[in-house]
C-alpha cells in the first residue's frame, strides 16, 4: 500500500485519490504521467485547454509536471510493501493517520450530505430523517475502493447529530442572539447600522460582550459543544474502522492522493475543476 504523505490544508482544495493494484506501476516521468491522465485521446489533440472557471491557457506540460510532482512525493514508490513490513517502520503512523485524516473529512460531508428535514406529522417543526439514497450511494463509492463493512447505523446516529446541532442553532441560538443585539441595540438609543460606525466601536465592544454574558445564549452554545463533539465521537469511530479494515483488507493496494486547489496555480485549479480525472477511478474528498 501507498500514499503521498502530506496534504494542503487550504479551504479551497480538493484531493483525488487513485487506487494502484499490485501490478501497477506509479507514473514516474513526464511520458508515463501523460499517458497516465489523457487515456481519453480526444483531450490531448489540443496542447493548450481551458475551462470555464477561468480565462487563461494552461499548456499540457505544466498540467503533466503538475500531477508528477505529486506522484514523486508517494512513499514507498518503487517497491510494493506488505501491511505487517509498514507497521515495523517509522513511518506506519504518519501514512495510517493520513488515510485516517482523508477519509475523516469523507465521513464528515456523508454524515452532513445524509441529514434530511422532514415535516412533523403535527406539523410543528421538523424532524430528522436519514437520506438512504445518498448515504447508500457513498457506501456504495467507498466500496468500490476497498472500504466495505461500515456501520450506516452509526452514520446515521452521526447524521443526526448534525441535524441537531443546526436545529439548535437555526432555530434557538441565532434567533435569539440577533433579538438579544437589537434590544440592547435600543436601549443604547443607537441602530444596527449605527453600531457599526467606527465612531461607535466602543458602544459596538459592549453590547456585543452583553450579549455573549446572556445565560440563555451560553446554555444553548453548552449544548452546541455538547452535540458537536459527540457527532465528532461518532464520527471518529466510524473513520477508525473504515481505515483499520481497509489495512486489513487490501494489503496489495496502493494510494496516492493528488491535491488540486484554486490557490496555488493555474494547473491546480484547471485539475480540479475541469473534470480531467472524469476517466479515472478516483476518489475525491472535498477540502471546502
Amino acid at each position: 500500500m501507498k500514499l503521498r504523505s502530506a496534504f494542503v490544508s487550504n479551504s479551497s482544495s480538493s484531493s483525488f485519490i487513485f487506487v494502484f493494484d499490485k501490478e501497477q506501476k506509479i507514473p514516474s516521468n513526464e511520458k508515463e504521467v501523460e499517458e497516465f491522465l489523457f487515456i481519453n485521446p480526444l483531450l490531448k489533440e489540443n496542447k493548450l485547454f481551458k475551462y470555464e472557471y477561468s480565462d487563461d491557457l494552461i499548456n499540457i506540460t505544466s498540467i503533466v509536471n503538475y500531477i508528477l510532482s505529486s506522484f514523486k512525493q508517494c512513499k514507498f514508490q518503487d517497491r510494493p510493501i506488505e501491511l505487517g513490513d509498514l507497521k515495523n517502520s517509522n513511518d506506519f503512523d504518519e501514512y495510517y493517520n493520513t488515510i485516517y485524516s482523508i477519509m475523516y473529512r469523507y465521513v464528515e460531508d456523508m454524515c452532513y450530505l445524509g441529514k434530511e428535514q422532514l415535516k412533523r406529522k403535527d406539523g410543528k417543526g421538523h424532524r430528522f430523517a436519514l437520506r438512504e439514497e445518498t448515504v447508500e450511494s457513498e457506501l456504495l463509492t467507498l466500496e468500490k475502493f476497498g472500504f466495505k463493512n461500515i456501520n450506516i447505523e452509526k452514520i446515521k446516529l452521526a447524521s443526526q447529530l448534525s441535524y441537531e446541532y443546526e436545529k439548535v442553532m437555526d432555530d434557538e441560538y441565532h434567533s435569539l442572539y440577533q433579538g438579544l443585539i437589537e434590544q440592547l441595540c435600543a436601549s443604547n438609543h443607537i441602530s444596527r447600522q449605527d453600531m457599526n460606525k467606527p465612531e461607535n466601536n466602543e458602544l459596538y465592544k459592549k453590547i456585543y460582550k452583553e450579549a455573549d454574558y446572556n445565560p440563555e445564549l451560553k446554555r444553548l452554545n453548552k449544548k452546541m459543544i455538547k452535540l458537536s463533539k459527540a457527532q465528532c465521537v461518532m464520527a471518529h469511530q466510524i473513520t477508525k474502522e473504515m481505515v483499520d479494515n481497509f489495512f486489513k483488507d487490501n494489503p496489495d493496494k496502493k494510494l496516492v492522493a493528488i491535491d488540486c486547489s484554486d490557490n496555488d496555480s493555474s494547473p491546480g485549479s484547471y485539475c480540479e475543476h475541469s473534470g480531467l480525472f472524469a476517466y479515472h477511478k478516483c476518489l475525491i474528498v472535498s477540502n471546502h
